[in-house]
């Protein structure tokens, strides 16, 4: 993943609400990433905030951690929109509907709550990062640069 460094950008200190830089958001520094930057992130989906200088659909051009490591998202995504798990509950927040990755797969970009460690998951204290494809019946994990399948754990991008 790109990192934001050598004073190119500034980054502004993160806050609950999250910062806009250019047309992306900014994660707090918490990393209590969509617990916190939920109301942002709903007032963004709702057109009811500036905390995102978004794309062409509202959605951002990318999203940065707290660290600067910079997440595109796919080219003409729309969201956020909740990521609800099978049990129900809230468990993200995804921008759907792209296209990006050098094969024009990328479609998704999931922003998830942090995981605690759990059989083969290594965990993820901070949340993480997942692209995906738009395979039927279920979407697949990919690379977002080429847009090439990658196996379950290589999918998951650690937000730092």
């Amino acid at each position: 993943m790109p990192t934001l460094g050598g004073g190119s950008v500034a980054l502004a200190p993160a806050t609950a609400a999250g910062v806009a830089i250019g047309s992306g958001l900014v994660l707090d520094a918490g990393q209590r990433l969509l617990s916190a930057n939920q109301a942002a992130l709903n007032n963004v989906y709702n057109n009811q905030s500036s905390d995102v200088a978004g794309g062409a659909n509202g959605a951002p051009d990318f999203v940065v951690s707290p660290s600067g490591t910079a997440f595109p998202v796919p080219k003409g995504a729309t969201g956020p929109s909740p990521v609800i798990s099978p049990a129900g509950s809230q468990t993200g927040v995804a921008f759907t509907g792209g296209a990006g990755g050098a094969n024009g797969q990328v479609s998704t970009i999931r922003l998830m709550n942090p995981t605690p460690a759990r059989g083969n998951s290594p965990g993820y204290p901070n949340g993480y990062i997942k692209y995906e494809n738009s395979a039927i019946p279920r979407p697949q994990g990919v690379d977002p640069y080429s847009g090439k399948t990658l196996p379950n754990s290589p999918s998951h991008f650690p937000i730092d």
